[in-house]
């Protein structure tokens, strides 16, 4: 067990922090950790292996995977995964994105409903399942339990539709993120705390290798969602492992997902938004503790840059660098409505500057595609093929005539966006 005292906004917090393959004192840390005098937080992360969701299968594969291998010696790949569930659910939701006239492994995605199988299979246990509940709150509380008390992760069902699609349960679009970690004020195995933030590991390249923070408010927000799944059962989901014997689990006191950063309304200035994201990490405390530390320690806040978003119900946002050593080591989101701090990622790729394609880069780019006028230029974002992470937004170019073109941070030019392989027509 760890612990630390630090200094944040004025408030002298007392953290306590546990990466479960550190020693094994951490491994029975929930019947030794005391709540101390005053404010507290509390870092669990769960050292869970990190893949990319692979091109030829889906996110439910990749996050199952990640899952498989953090419990079990089995190791088998993303495809043995998706051949299983082939085989043993069939065909049913599948699309035949191929054109060959069937039904491949890497067209049949795990739903909801069948995940605990392919868990309970390759683990093997006998013991995961869907659960489901009409508040998010529920969720991210027995989230934060299953991990604190019994190193369990959980895989969410989230949904972020592409602009112009139907939202809702109907529209059948799903994404599996892994929450690996969460961040509260009192042990979350207790109950009656709040959670303040969940890390998650993203197979879709929402975020970088590295486990990503989002707050839960933001959580519930912008990212968890109502989803209507294939047996007909409606409401916000996630697949866990419920322990056997544990009444807690479902006689928890209320998790709270209060904020300790309240909402600005939208900011007056970028120093303001630059001291809300500097507020958010200290109170969340993870420029001392956790994944992202090594890259926001030391490090210097840039200028934001202001993001418009193609979603409504993402919003309008701010992305605020963190440099260190001429290299760009972290960003963080924060809302431009509501002023709230959105979340942060580590930036793990060799960027000088941000965003890494210039504005004059992105008007030659333009103009050597089409020597016509150009009306505007701006950041954009949303959930696309193009451009998988709210963390590398698009150059939307939009000629005098009106034609549209979009540049990737790759440098990569688009006449229009497509849906994020998530999204299908009848998923």
């Amino acid at each position: 067990m760890r612990s630390a005292i630090a200094s944040a906004g004025g408030f002298i917090y007392f953290i306590i922090h546990a990466l479960d393959n550190h020693y094994d004192v951490y491994k029975d840390h929930q019947n030794r950790w005391a709540l101390p005098i005053g404010s507290a937080s509390y870092h669990k992360i769960l050292d869970i292996p990190y893949y990319n969701q692979q091109t030829a299968v889906w996110c439910g594969e990749a996050t199952a995977k990640m899952w498989i291998d953090y419990k079990s010696p089995n190791n088998p790949t993303q495809l043995d995964i998706a051949q299983w569930v082939l085989v043993t659910f069939g065909p049913q939701g599948a699309e035949d994105r191929n054109g060959n006239g069937m039904i491949d492994p890497e067209e049949r995605a795990i739903w909801p409903l069948e995940y605990g199988s392919v868990l309970n299979h390759f683990i093997p246990a006998n013991k995961y399942h869907r659960y489901v509940s009409a508040s998010p709150d529920e969720i991210i509380g027995r989230e934060a339990h299953l991990i604190a008390e019994y190193h369990e992760p959980s895989a969410a069902v989230v949904e972020m539709e592409f602009p112009g699609d139907p939202n809702g349960p109907p529209n059948n679009a799903w994404h599996w993120l892994l929450v690996v970690g969460c961040v509260a004020d009192g042990w979350p195995g207790s109950g009656g705390v709040n959670i303040f933030g969940l890390w998650v590991h993203d197979p879709g390249g929402w975020f970088t290798t590295i486990p990503a923070y989002v707050s839960s408010d933001i959580w519930k927000q912008k990212y968890f969602e109502v989803y209507l799944d294939r047996d007909g059962v409606n409401g916000y989901m996630h697949v866990e492992d419920p322990p056997p014997g544990d009444k807690r689990i479902n006689h928890l006191l209320p998790i709270r997902c209060k904020p300790p950063t309240k909402p600005y309304g939208t900011p007056v200035s970028l120093q303001q938004v630059q001291r809300i994201a500097e507020e958010g990490l200290g109170l969340y405390l993870l420029n001392i503790m956790g994944p992202l530390a090594p890259y926001l320690q030391q490090a210097q806040h840039g200028m934001p840059v202001f993001v418009r978003s193609l979603d409504p119900k993402f919003g309008d946002c701010y992305i605020v660098p963190y440099w260190k050593s001429g290299r760009v080591t972290a960003m963080v989101i924060v809302d431009a409505v509501t002023g709230q701090f959105h979340g942060a990622a580590a930036c793990n790729v060799n960027w000088i500057r941000f965003p890494p394609i210039s504005r004059k880069q992105a008007e030659g780019l333009a103009f050597r595609l089409s020597p016509k006028k150009v009306r505007t230029m701006e950041l954009v974002w949303c959930f696309c093929e193009e451009a998988p992470s709210p963390y590398t937004p698009l150059w939307q170019v939009i000629y005098e005539d009106g034609e549209t073109l979009f540049i990737s941070q790759k440098g990569t030019i688009h006449r229009q966006l497509k849906r994020h392989s998530c999204v299908g027509e009848r998923r």
